[in-house]
């Protein structure tokens, strides 16, 4: 096991963003999140817009922002060769719950469908975006 994979585990042993932090989740609360990526993203860590598109290393569409993880090993399995885990401590409010095409509640609303985040309110009631409290939670566990 590779000394990155044994210091993700020891982190995994401390309470990262518990379930019922996550379900009341509020805009200025300050989360940790990961982001994995390999050495061909090493320009990154230098600075990044996340505003702007980038190709995901392992393939697909591209997106804005960047794809995390309150759980780093899960970070690091979505790392194309799995090298380097970013730890990220943002405002909940920068963070958005996404679909499986990488589009915000905003975006899908905006594209006339119906408001993810009304899908979670029941589950996630006291939080002030349902779905990103389902995509944090969804993305916890492997």
């Amino acid at each position: 096991m590779s000394s990155l994979r044994k210091y993700i585990r020891s982190l995994l042993k401390e309470d990262l963003l518990s379930e019922e932090d996550m379900a009341n989740i509020q805009p200025n609360d300050i989360v940790t999140v990961y982001h994995g990526a390999s050495e061909t993203d090493l320009p990154m860590i230098r600075g990044i817009d996340a505003t702007q598109v980038h190709r995901r290393s392992y393939g697909g569409q591209k997106h804005e922002g960047l794809f995390v993880s309150p759980n780093p090993e899960l970070a690091l399995r979505f790392s194309s060769h799995g090298s380097l885990v970013l730890e990220i401590k943002t405002l909940a409010k920068d963070l958005h719950g996404v679909d499986y095409g990488g589009n915000t509640a905003e975006k899908q609303v905006a594209n006339g469908k119906q408001d993810p985040n009304e899908l979670w309110r029941d589950r996630y009631p006291n939080s002030f975006r349902p779905l990103q409290c389902y995509s944090l939670q969804s993305h916890k566990l492997f």
